[in-house]
């Protein structure tokens, strides 16, 4: 899987928007419902201070529902990030970390109309392995529609949660987002 996006939003010379996201993850089932991912991401958001953050991770896969209109997934593994952030000098929050978090992620999925539409729910929760209070949430609802078989447009309403944000630099701790994508597969097997 490669998913990636960005955002350059101006009005008169001021940035609204601008952030990138690239992820990879690849998966291998090596039984019917259990298997294992490897993953990388990388991104930058300036509206969130974060000039940019790398991490790469391991984990394990579980496939729990896998029928024709439901099928429910989750994860849990390990990550590690580098993170590099754009704080002013009062905030405590350092302007360069590198975190070790364990991270757990759950999707439900549901087909609709003969699976020409999606809804789609997916969690994470990644607390920082040293100290637990200190975690990140995100909340992704996606509705998707089948245009061709290989092509799709949807819409994605997203809340990122860091309960430990750069404060000082003027960084709230939840982000919501409502954004349309278009998502590009292989045909269907």
């Amino acid at each position: 899987v490669l998913i990636g996006n960005g955002q350059l939003v101006r009005v008169s010379l001021d940035d609204v928007s601008n952030s990138g996201f690239a992820h990879t993850r690849y998966t291998r089932m090596w039984l019917p419902r259990l298997g294992s991912e490897g993953f990388a991401q990388a991104q930058y958001n300036e509206q969130t201070r974060l000039t940019r953050r790398l991490l790469s991770g391991l984990g394990v896969r579980v496939d729990a529902v896998h029928r024709r209109r439901i099928q429910i997934w989750g994860g849990t593994g390990y990550m590690v990030e580098f993170e590099r952030n754009h704080v002013v000098a009062a905030d405590p929050h350092p302007a360069k970390v590198i975190n070790h978090r364990w991270t757990s992620y759950g999707v439900l999925q549901v087909q609709l109309w003969d699976a020409a539409v999606v809804a789609r729910n997916t969690t994470y929760i990644q607390p920082r392995i040293d100290d637990f209070g200190d975690y990140r949430m995100l909340e992704s609802l996606q509705l998707e529609a089948r245009a061709v078989p290989v092509l799709a447009l949807g819409l994605e309403l997203e809340a990122q949660y860091d309960n430990r944000p750069p404060l000082v630099s003027g960084v709230k701790p939840l982000d919501v987002i409502l954004t349309s994508y278009v998502r590009i597969s292989g045909p269907p097997r």
